[in-house]
């Protein structure tokens, strides 16, 4: 009886040892000082009446240095519309480049988010576009 037990419970904690663990991410929302910092460039123009083109890029050095995926989401009030992981550009091996396009009414609910360290939660940089893109700009 004894084995039994013992070998159920050594069951259970390789099953659980080996199933993915969730952990949680730090976010740390980003200024523009802070982007300056961390050497962050955000440009944007307006691509006819109904779109906005949005350009963040980055070089892989810092506190960036183990960048691993990006994410764009965007809010209405506390709902979440949309959720994305965005596919980066390495015009170089040491730089990142992240494009997207939006409706400009839906920009000052845009978020996107650098993180690094992924494998264990990781940190996340988010940039509110709303302080980062002039408005006029997106009308």
């Amino acid at each position: 009886m004894k084995t039994l037990l013992n070998f159920s419970v050594l069951t259970f904690l390789l099953v659980a040892a080996s199933s993915q663990c969730i952990a949680m991410m730090s976010i740390e929302d980003v200024s523009k000082t802070r982007a300056k910092e961390l050497g962050v460039a955000i440009r944007s123009e307006m691509a006819g009446a109904n779109e906005v083109h949005v350009w963040l890029e980055f070089k892989t050095k810092g506190e960036l240095k183990n960048f691993g995926r990006v994410q764009l989401e965007i809010t209405a009030g506390e709902r979440s519309v949309l959720s994305a992981t965005l596919l980066p550009r390495h015009p170089s091996s040491d730089a990142v480049s992240i494009f997207f396009s939006a409706d400009p009414a839906t920009m000052p609910e845009c978020m996107v988010t650098l993180v690094v360290n992924d494998a264990l939660g990781g940190e996340g940089y988010r940039f509110k576009m709303s302080d980062f893109i002039d408005r006029g700009k997106s009308r």
